[in-house]
């Protein structure tokens, strides 16, 4: 649900409408490539294949400190792991 001044509803009314918007990188040509070149790179390199040994082996390491008088907690995510 939205709510808006009368104004606005009348401004939709009048006009065809449609709310014509959009955002800074919208079909904008440079950023479609950098995307498209970063999901190559990343299938060119199988990053996700490596993703679950990579965090798993993390976990492992930040998991050898969990007993220090300084750490109150290890947790996290796959390869976002935090340190309390």
């Amino acid at each position: 649900a939205v709510l808006v001044a009368p104004r606005v509803v009348e401004a939709f009314e009048k006009g065809t409408g449609a709310f014509m918007h959009g955002f800074t990188y919208q079909s904008h040509p440079v950023a479609t490539a950098a995307g498209n070149a970063v999901f190559a790179y990343l299938e060119a390199h199988k990053l996700f294949d490596r993703v679950v040994p990579a965090a798993e082996s993390l976990r492992k390491s930040l998991a050898a400190h969990e007993s220090h008088p300084h750490v109150g907690q290890v947790r996290g995510l796959g390869l976002l792991q935090a340190v309390e």
